[in-house]
């Protein structure tokens, strides 16, 4: 297990099926799904779904952070399958809104960096980022990534148009 602040104890694996009500509970609090771009109105069969998805589709690398109970982060990396974009993996990371600040969401990026450096075919990771998540934009920053630019009115949250970062990073090992 990897120390994860004063008092949380957690270890990273890679997903599993059984693990979607877990990431259901994190993909419907509405702390999470305001600062981040996941949809709104997930489904229990919707997470079960789309953890089957996931962890079947040879283009998703995924992970979570557990504690002794339960799932408290998630990260994957998408890699692209269009010829043109075989060089990029896109990265999102999810800590509950209760482990939150502890390092889990840090200890998941550093992981997750490091899986795709250990492929020798993923040479950037991008994502986007709600450009007031500060506290996400500044993990990003701490981990190289870099801002590249601004997607104006790119996703709506309650209603109202938001813009995100765009952020990639090189991977050091990529070809």
């Amino acid at each position: 297990m990897q120390e994860c602040g004063a008092t949380q104890n957690f270890f990273i694996r890679e997903l599993q099926y059984h693990d979607y009500e877990d990431l259901f509970a994190m993909w419907s609090d509405k702390r999470i799904t305001d600062l981040t771009a996941t949809d709104d109105g997930m489904t229990l069969e919707g997470a079960k779904h789309r953890v089957r998805n996931q962890v079947d589709n040879p283009f998703f690398k995924n992970y979570v952070a557990c504690n002794d109970t339960r799932v408290v982060g998630f990260s994957y990396l998408m890699l692209h399958s269009a010829h043109k974009r075989r060089h990029i993996a896109s990265f999102t990371v999810l800590v509950h809104a209760d482990y939150q600040g502890k390092g889990i969401g840090k200890a998941l990026t550093l992981h997750t960096i490091r899986e795709a450096e250990s492929d020798t075919s993923i040479e950037i990771i991008e994502l986007d980022v709600f450009k007031d998540n500060q506290s996400a934009v500044n993990l990003y920053l701490s981990t190289g990534f870099e801002i590249e630019g601004i997607l104006r009115n790119r996703t709506k949250r309650n209603g109202v148009a938001q813009d995100l970062y765009i952020m990639s990073r090189p991977c050091t090992t990529g070809s």
